[in-house]
């Protein structure tokens, strides 16, 4: 909810797929060291940060997918995207814990990040996601193309 509040207070976000993939490099450098934080109240705090950054990239992921998908298939571009990100992620749940029951939570915690970290080489090595960028709104776009008129 509070990534949402942010993103629909900024109302626009330059260089987005640059902001994708900083807010997704943040979220895997959190989840790869939360289990090393000696504190709880740290703990928590890095939490939220982590929680924050999830929240802006699963933003940023959903509506660049939908600005760059074709007018006549949002439905099915949604239920594609929804499937990996919502539905494919429990299954992985038993591993994670069977994982971490076998090798304690640190070292599992650190792969994990690690592993969705390659997401975050994966898009900056795209120039698509490095040059995405979100359709502006109607009066930001109005003021950057005749400045004269604001005044």
């Amino acid at each position: 909810m509070a990534s949402a509040s942010l993103l629909a207070i900024a109302g626009w976000l330059p260089r987005a797929g640059l902001m994708l993939a900083g807010t997704l490099l943040v979220g895997c450098a959190g989840a790869a060291t939360i289990a090393l934080v000696p504190a709880l109240w740290l703990a928590a705090v890095l939490a939220a940060v982590i929680g924050l950054c999830a929240g802006v990239f699963g933003s940023l992921n959903n509506a660049l997918i939908q600005t760059a998908a074709d007018p006549a298939y949002p439905g099915r571009v949604t239920s594609v995207v929804m499937l990996t990100m919502v539905g494919i992620a429990p299954l992985g749940y038993p591993l994670v814990g069977a994982a971490i029951g076998a090798w304690d939570a640190a070292p599992v915690f650190g792969a994990c990040g690690i592993f969705a970290s390659l997401g975050v080489a994966i898009a900056l090595a795209s120039n698509a996601v490095r040059h995405a960028e979100l359709p502006q709104p109607r009066a930001r776009r109005d003021r950057l193309s005749n400045p004269t008129a604001a005044q």
